[in-house]
């Protein structure tokens, strides 16, 4: 009997304590043990050393490092188990009193030589060079290690010859799948600001703003399938491909996402380039994003490279400009576009020998077209808004594409196979000028869709408004 109590006791002390709140404040003047706000770790990874599964941490507004050394290769590493939340003020009781927006809570790479105000970004001088190669590692974990409520800057910059094997990086994800919500990466100078490996991070209400990359500013996928939910892009600019995205042999979800103001500046992609990839894009905006001539210059919001058979529904893109494809260059495989509107995107010429072609889609595949507006969109010899190169394939349905001729006798078939029920015509948006692609009640696309052609479940137009109002469909992102 004593023995098995003996046993017991022992099993118990060793046991993890689990289901506590860790808490973190860099002010903190306490007994720095992590109990309570006033005795808070006054150093992030001192709570992440002692997390154990069931814990939280909480940590209040301020700027923390993976390090107060030099070493570039210590990150913040996520616990399985464990969720990592910022944005307090060091008072609060429950996780719902954060304001995230007043109470700031930085990891930061800035190791060494710090950047000061004035100081170029991105960061070509000595105060990138020392920075971390990852500021937070998500490899490794499941939907349990969470990260939220936080902003993540300055990991070391490409621009230094850095060595490390596959390139710096805000947050590095490999063979692993956390929770991220609620982050704002930015100013980050790496090869891009998330790098995910085999990974299928889950991200929602999360922000990627002003990062520079090499090959990508944004998200870089490799043979992973990440989920982003509410989720913006604005402003990254990379030397390369894709101002924003990049996916190799990845299938991300998309829902609700939006690309704004992203450019490549001597290749493909302004805001997404796929490779070999099969991304699913639900109600997401591409506003002005750029692929710059130098280099390349396809596809001003997203390049389709190889066999890359995306699939685009309810969709916008205005004002996206490259070489060829304004808005889309889709390459060899199939891509689908269900209810989407095109609008103001161009195609511009290099040179004489290098003329800009489809305003809004150059396509050497295939390309299954339906519900589709495509309407005031130029490249360099006039209005044309698809190119189809010889061989490929577009099929074309129930969609509003200017300059086609519409259905039957008038079809223009440089635009592809006439499938019935298209229209050429002024779509009447309620005010484009200003970004309204609403359609007024005079439009010849109401009603003009093919509802069997929306996907199962698709219950809302771009707007959140219900997707069908009427005996069909509209034709267009909005209902």
């Amino acid at each position: 009997m004593k023995t098995a109590l003996l046993t017991t006791l022992l099993l118990l002390l060793a046991a993890p304590a689990g289901a506590d709140i860790i808490y973190v404040d860099i002010d903190a003047t306490g007994a720095h043990k992590g109990s309570r706000w006033a005795d808070a770790y006054t150093d992030l990874q001192d709570a992440l050393g002692i997390a154990v599964a069931g814990d939280d941490i909480w940590v209040a507004e301020g700027v923390y490092k993976p390090t107060d050394g030099l070493d570039q290769t210590i990150s913040f590493r996520l616990v399985n188990g464990v969720g990592l939340y910022g944005g307090f003020d060091g008072t609060e009781d429950t996780r719902d009193e954060r304001v995230l927006e007043l109470h700031r809570t930085t990891l930061s790479g800035d190791l060494g030589v710090q950047r000061t105000e004035g100081d170029q970004w991105p960061e070509y001088g000595s105060h990138a060079q020392d920075n971390s190669y990852h500021v937070v590692d998500g490899s490794r974990t499941d939907g349990t290690a969470i990260i939220d409520g936080f902003t993540v800057t300055a990991c070391r910059s490409f621009m230094c010859n850095c060595t490390y094997p596959l390139g710096p990086a805000g947050m590095w994800t490999e063979d692993g799948s956390p929770t991220i919500a609620n982050l704002v990466f930015t100013e980050l100078g790496g090869n891009c600001a998330m790098r995910n490996i085999r990974s299928s991070p889950t991200i929602t209400a999360t922000r990627f703003v002003s990062n520079r990359g090499d090959t990508c500013a944004g998200m870089w996928n490799s043979y992973s399938n990440p989920s982003l939910m509410d989720v913006a892009f604005t402003d990254n600019n990379s030397d390369h491909d894709a101002g924003a995205m990049l996916n190799d042999n990845s299938n991300p979800v998309l829902e609700r996402v939006s690309f704004v103001s992203n450019s490549a500046a001597n290749a493909h992609g302004g805001a997404i380039a796929n490779y070999d990839s099969s991304p699913s894009l639900t109600n997401v905006w591409f506003v002005d994003n750029y692929a710059a001539h130098g280099l390349g210059g396809r596809g001003g919001a997203v390049l389709n490279s190889g066999s890359s058979s995306p699939t685009l529904v309810n969709v916008l893109f205005v004002g996206n400009r490259a070489r060829s494809g304004g808005a889309i260059s889709h390459g060899s495989g199939s891509m689908t576009l269900v209810n989407v509107t095109f609008w103001g995107n161009s195609a511009s010429q290099v040179d004489p020998e290098h003329p800009g072609k489809g305003g809004a889609i150059w396509n050497s595949g295939d390309c299954t077209i339906s519900n589709v507006i495509c309407f005031a969109n130029i490249q360099s010899e006039g209005e044309i808004e698809l190119h189809n190169e010889p061989g490929a394939s577009a099929v074309v349905n129930a969609s509003l594409i200017a300059g086609s001729g519409g259905s039957g006798v008038g079809w223009s078939p440089d635009f592809g196979s006439d499938l019935g029920g298209n229209i050429d015509a002024d779509p009447l948006f309620m005010d484009a000028p200003d970004g309204d692609f609403r359609l007024t009640m005079a439009s010849r696309a109401i009603n003009a869709g093919d509802s069997s052609a929306l996907p199962e479940g698709l219950l809302l137009d771009l707007d959140g408004n219900p997707r069908i109002y009427g005996p069909s469909v509209d034709m267009g992102a909005y209902e």
